[in-house]
């Protein structure tokens, strides 16, 4: 750590820095890994094992839009897979 921003709070040490903050930073390394999976770059397994794509042709954007399944509890809804 750098011993002159110590005395700062943490918004102001990570501004003095030109930072983001962690949860921003882990959200984006998350993302990245989820584009490279999706993409078949940096996953062994076969990827239609691991996510679902939607099989729908009436989607806005990409093709690569991942199928939301049917959650009954909040443990399934913040999980990935």
């Amino acid at each position: 750590m750098v011993e002159s921003l110590s005395h700062l709070p943490y918004a102001t040490r990570l501004a003095e820095l030109d930072l983001f903050p962690l949860n921003f930073r882990q959200l984006r390394g998350e993302l990245i890994q989820t584009f490279r999976i999706v993409r078949g770059r940096d996953w062994a397994a076969d990827f239609a094992d691991f996510i679902e794509v939607a099989e729908t042709e009436h989607l806005q954007g990409h093709l690569f839009q991942l199928q939301r399944k049917l959650v009954h509890t909040d443990v399934r809804w913040y999980a990935f897979s």
